[in-house]
């Protein structure tokens, strides 16, 4: 990964995005990353919508994640349905 200059390992990809033109921080990705990651990195596009993230569930209208919809979730997929967990979190098949 690293040349010289190094991040933390829990640096966030946004802070290898200029905030003023929305577009790649090219001189901080070639002086952190190897020459290949970083012509594969500046070629991934960036979206035009410039809005903060956000953690959705997609199985609900409402997009709110509840305990009943991972559930329903479950339940209709036929491989995850044959599958059940005991109390100390073993993997059993059901009968």
């Amino acid at each position: 990964m690293s040349k010289g200059n190094q991040i933390r390992r829990d640096t966030k990809v946004e802070l290898l995005i200029d905030q003023t033109s929305h577009r790649w921080n090219t001189y901080l990705i070639d002086s952190v990353f190897e020459k290949e990651e970083a012509i594969a990195m500046k070629q991934i596009p960036l979206g035009r919508k410039w809005s903060k993230d956000r953690i959705v569930w997609h199985y609900t209208k409402n997009r709110h994640f509840s305990v009943k919809s991972a559930d329903h979730l479950i339940m209709d997929n036929d491989e995850l349905s044959k599958i059940t967990f005991g109390c100390s979190g073993e993997r059993r098949n059901k009968v």
